[in-house]
This record gives structure tokens, C-alpha cells and sequence, in this order.
């Protein structure tokens, strides 16, 4: 649904709504209908692909042809002005319904993974300048940054605390599971590097999310520890 909503604000400030005379609820439809294609077609194609890759030149080729995959995937979404991390997680996404296709390529993957995810987050913070820092009013930004670190545990926890209740769960573990799930990533990071970078977020916005990583990093396993003691 998040990545859905993204897509629908990036189309909204490319003005593909206009260009494409696609209603917000049209390319929000679209955003999860070709989320739903791709995740459902790798789930159910993702053997005879992976047996295809691999017959074509073994390990090499499984992985430059996955990656590529990605990519053209990636390339896809842009396309069609939705986020490009859209339909890379659907392919994801499907790929890790089969364990071992998904350990398998995970393991070849690992040196591009290695490689990549620092760069990330190098540009994720290049864009959290000391000036861009320095220029906001704290005083006035202070509530703003409060609600949005507040909203970030508080819709975690109950988005995961209910599913798990209903499913079964008693109390404490289903706080175990709302609790656990806090910690945002790269995901996360993803977005809001997406949003900032389509002006779709103030310098305020911004902060607070950078500062929902540290913040659910240090918190949530303090948390955890008192939940897990408290018999």
C-alpha cells in the first residue's frame, strides 16, 4: 500500500495524472495491479525461469540475467511514472515464496548486495545536508519531527499488534511482533530518498525520517529486552 501510495504522489508531481488523463484512483489501481502481476507471475514462473537462467551458462548467467531482470523491471515502473522500487520488490517479492530459488539468488547476489548498499545509503544521507539541518527552525519544526517519529512507532505497532491478535496471537507475543516490527530500513530510506528527491517532502519530513532509523535501531531492542523480562 506504501509503495502504491508513493507511486501515486510521484505520478501526481511528474503531472502524468494530466499527461496520461489518469485519475488518482486510476493510477493507484494501476500501481497495485502491476504490483500484483509481477509478484504473481515470478511465484509461479520463478522454477522454470531459474532452471532457464542456470542452463544458459550456469551461476554467471543466473546472475546477470536475474539482476537484469531487475532492472528491466525497475526501468518498467519509471515508464509507467510509478516508483521504481515498486515492481523490484514485487519481483522480490516472488522470488522468496520458493526458499531456495531465493537463498540461491541471495548468495549469488551477495557481491552486487555488498557492493550497492553502502552507496545507498552514502546518497540517502548525501541528501541530509548539515545546511539543509542548520536551516530548519527546531523550534517550530519540533512538533512536526515528534508526531512524525511517534506515528512511525505508533502505526507499526498496532499495524502488526491486531493482525497478530486476530491470527491467534496472545497479548504479549502479538506486542512482541508489533514492537519487533519498528525498525525501519532501507525500504523506508528508499521512499523518503524518492520522495525528497521529487519535492514531495520538506527539509522537516526528511529529518524526521532519517531520524526514525537511528532512533527504532537503539529503542526497539531496549524495548524488546523489558517486554521479554516482564514475565
Amino acid at each position: 500500500m506504501g509503495l502504491a501510495l508513493l507511486s501515486t504522489l510521484l505520478g501526481l508531481s511528474a503531472g502524468s495524472l494530466s499527461e496520461l488523463s489518469l485519475t488518482v484512483s486510476e493510477i493507484t489501481v494501476l500501481a497495485f495491479a502491476a504490483w500484483f502481476a509481477v509478484a504473481y507471475a515470478t511465484r509461479a514462473e520463478a522454477k522454470k525461469m531459474y532452471r532457464y537462467f542456470s542452463r544458459l551458462g550456469g551461476e554467471g548467467s543466473t546472475i546477470i540475467l536475474t539482476f537484469a531482470t531487475l532492472l528491466i523491471l525497475a526501468f518498467t515502473a519509471e515508464e509507467l511514472r510509478l516508483s521504481s522500487i515498486l515492481l523490484a520488490y514485487a519481483f522480490g517479492l516472488g522470488l522468496s515464496s520458493h526458499t531456495y530459488i531465493a537463498h540461491r539468488v541471495e548468495q549469488m547476489l551477495y557481491p552486487l548486495i555488498t557492493l550497492f548498499t553502502p552507496l545507498f545509503f552514502i546518497v540517502a544521507g548525501s541528501r541530509f545536508s548539515l545546511s539543509d539541518f542548520m536551516s530548519v527552525n527546531l523550534s517550530h519544526s519540533a512538533i512536526i519531527i515528534s508526531v512524525i517519529v511517534i506515528l512511525g512507532f505508533v502505526t507499526k505497532i498496532l499495524g502488526c499488534y491486531i493482525p497478530a491478535k486476530l491470527l491467534g496471537f496472545k497479548n504479549k507475543e502479538s506486542i512482541i511482533v508489533g514492537v519487533g516490527m519498528v525498525p525501519r530500513g532501507e525500504v523506508m530510506m528508499t521512499v523518503a530518498l524518492a520522495g525528497r528527491e521529487a519535492g514531495l517532502l520538506s527539509t522537516q519530513s526528511y529529518v524526521s525520517l532519517v531520524l526514525l532509523l537511528p532512533l527504532t535501531s537503539l529503542l526497539v531492542p531496549l524495548a524488546l529486552s523489558r517486554i521479554y523480562g516482564s514475565g
